[in-house]
C-alpha cells in the first residue's frame, strides 16, 4: 500500500510537471519533509520515489497542485489582458482611420434647426402649390367672434382618455370643411390646403413645447371682446380697464393664447376674410386677401411664420421692435347693437376711426383694428416701409400704432398719415418680389406692383 502510495504522489507530481510545474526530478532537494531521488524509467515521465509519511504526502499534494493552478490561472489572466488590449488598440486605430479626414471641431447639431423659423420651414417642405379653396367657406366672417366662442382653457384639458372633447372646436371643424382633411378617402385630403391645414396644427401642438416663450407676435392674440378670453386660465393678468387707453395687460405664457392664434389664421385665410376694419391700411392688407384667395396653403404658412417668427419672410426680416408689443386686441368699441365690446367697459367717448369716411361708415359696430393674422401683416408690412424711408425703427413707439376711443385729433391723424399706403408703397417692389418666390402661381399687375385681385372688403 505504501508502495502504490508513493507511485500515486508521483504520478501526480508528474502531471504538475507536464502542466508547467517546477520540474520534480531535478527539484526534489527543495522540496521540505520528503527525501526523494527519482528516476526516470521512460514510462511518460512516471518517477519512483521514497514513499513519504501519510501527512506529508497529502500535504506535497494539495500545496503542489495549488501552485500549479495559481500559476495557471495568472498565466491564463495576463493572456486575456493582452488580447485585450490588442483589441482595443485595433479599434482605436479602425477610428482613427475612418475620422483621418474630418478637421475642426464642428458646431452643435441643435434637433429644431436655428429657432421657429426654420422648425417651420422644414415642417412645411412637403407642401407644393398653392392649394384651393372651398367656395362655401367664402364670406364676411367675423372672426374674432367665431373664435372667442371657444373655451381655450377647455380645450386645453383632457378627458381621461386624453382626447380632446370640446363642441365648438368640432362643429367649426365641420363648418369649415377641415373635416375632409382629416378623411383619407375624400379627395381634399391631399389638397396642398388641407396638407398646409394639418401641418400648421400637428406643427403648432410640437410647437408648444419645443419653444415654451411662445410666438413672437403672441399679443396680437390677447382678445377680451368676446364670449370667452382669448387666452387659457392663469396666461394673461393685470387687465384694468380703469386704466387710460390703451390698456396693456401682462402676457405670461406666450403659447396661451396659441388656439385662438391658430383658429384666426386659419378661418381668416379659408373664409378670406383679410379686413382692415377702421384703419386706412388697405394697400397693405389687400395682399393677404389674395394670396388668401390665390395660394391659401402658401400663406398659411407664410402665416405661421408671421405668428411665430415676426416676419413674413425671411429675407424680410421682423419688424421694428415695438410693433410686436401692440394688444390690438384690448381696444374697446362699441357692437353693432351699441354696446361695449367687452361689456364691462364704458366710455363716453366713441370708437375711433383712421380711415376715410367710407371705411369708417364700413366698418360701424366693428374693432377699430383687427387683431391677429391681418393686423400681424399690415402692421409688418407697414413698419418694413416706414423703417425702409426714415432709415430706422423708432423704439421709442410703432409709428403707425393702434387707434382707439378718445385718443386727440393729432394722434388720430398721425395713425391715419401711417397707417396708409399711396402709390410709392403700392409699387414698393420689395415685399412684392419676396412674396412672389413662396407664392409663384399669383398674378401681379404691372402698373401697382400688388396681388390682384383685392378683396372689396379689404379696400
Amino acid at each position: 500500500m505504501a508502495s502504490h502510495g508513493g507511485r500515486l504522489v508521483c504520478s501526480a507530481v508528474a502531471a504538475v510537471v507536464a502542466l508547467g510545474a517546477v520540474p520534480w526530478c531535478s527539484a526534489a532537494e527543495d522540496v521540505a519533509g520528503l527525501q526523494s531521488s527519482c528516476v526516470s524509467r521512460g514510462l511518460g515521465g512516471d518517477c519512483i520515489a521514497a514513499q513519504p509519511e501519510e501527512a506529508d504526502r497529502s500535504e506535497f499534494y494539495q500545496r503542489h497542485v495549488r501552485h500549479s493552478f495559481a500559476r495557471d490561472a495568472a498565466a491564463l489572466a495576463i493572456s486575456e489582458q493582452t488580447a485585450e488590449r490588442e483589441a482595443a488598440q485595433h479599434k482605436a486605430s479602425v477610428i482613427e482611420q475612418a475620422f483621418a479626414q474630418i478637421e475642426g471641431a464642428g458646431t452643435y447639431l441643435n434637433p429644431i434647426g436655428d429657432g421657429p423659423g426654420e422648425y417651420i420651414d422644414q415642417t412645411f417642405k412637403n407642401v407644393t402649390g398653392g392649394g384651393k379653396h372651398w367656395k362655401s367657406n367664402i364670406k364676411r366672417d367675423t372672426t374674432w367672434e367665431a373664435c372667442t366662442n371657444v373655451n381655450w382653457t377647455k380645450v386645453m384639458a383632457r378627458d381621461e382618455s386624453g382626447k380632446l372633447k370640446v363642441h365648438s372646436v368640432d362643429a367649426m371643424m365641420k363648418e369649415l370643411h377641415l373635416t375632409e382633411c382629416y378623411d383619407e378617402d375624400t379627395v381634399a385630403f391631399n389638397d396642398p390646403t388641407c396638407v398646409a391645414v394639418r401641418k400648421a396644427i400637428s406643427t403648432s401642438i410640437a410647437m408648444e413645447t419645443l419653444f415654451p416663450e411662445g410666438p413672437k407676435f403672441a399679443n396680437y392674440s390677447v382678445v377680451s371682446w368676446g364670449a370667452f378670453p382669448s387666452w387659457v386660465n392663469g396666461s394673461v393678468s393685470g387687465l384694468d380697464y380703469a386704466a387710460p387707453l390703451p390698456v396693456q395687460a401682462s402676457l405670461h405664457h406666450g403659447n396661451g393664447v396659441l388656439g385662438y392664434a391658430l383658429c384666426d389664421l386659419i378661418r381668416t385665410i379659408l373664409t378670406q376674410s383679410a379686413n382692415q376694419m377702421s384703419t386706412g391700411t388697405c394697400s397693405y392688407v389687400a395682399s393677404l386677401a389674395a394670396l388668401s384667395h390665390k395660394a391659401p396653403a402658401t400663406v398659411i404658412k407664410l402665416g405661421m411664420r408671421l405668428l411665430w417668427v415676426g416676419e413674413i419672410t425671411s429675407d424680410l426680416g421682423p419688424a421694428c421692435p415695438k410693433v410686436y408689443e401692440q394688444q390690438p386686441g384690448l381696444v374697446p368699441f362699441t357692437g353693432k347693437d351699441g354696446g361695449w365690446k367687452p361689456p364691462f367697459f364704458s366710455s363716453s367717448a366713441g370708437s375711433a376711426c383712421a380711415g376715410s369716411e367710407v371705411d369708417c361708415a364700413e366698418a360701424a359696430g366693428r374693432p377699430t383694428q383687427n387683431a391677429g393674422l391681418t393686423f400681424m401683416w399690415s402692421q409688418t408690412l407697414i413698419s418694413h416701409w416706414m423703417s425702409k424711408n426714415w432709415g430706422f425703427c423708432n423704439n421709442d413707439t410703432a409709428r403707425a400704432g393702434i387707434t382707439y376711443p378718445g385718443m386727440t385729433k393729432t394722434e388720430a391723424a398721425a395713425a391715419t398719415a401711417y397707417q396708409g399706403g399711396w402709390y410709392n408703397s403700392m409699387m414698393w417692389d420689395r415685399p412684392r418680389r419676396q412674396i412672389m418666390q413662396v407664392a409663384p402661381s399669383s398674378k401681379l399687375t404691372a402698373s401697382t406692383g400688388q396681388i390682384t385681385p383685392p378683396s372689396r372688403r379689404s379696400c
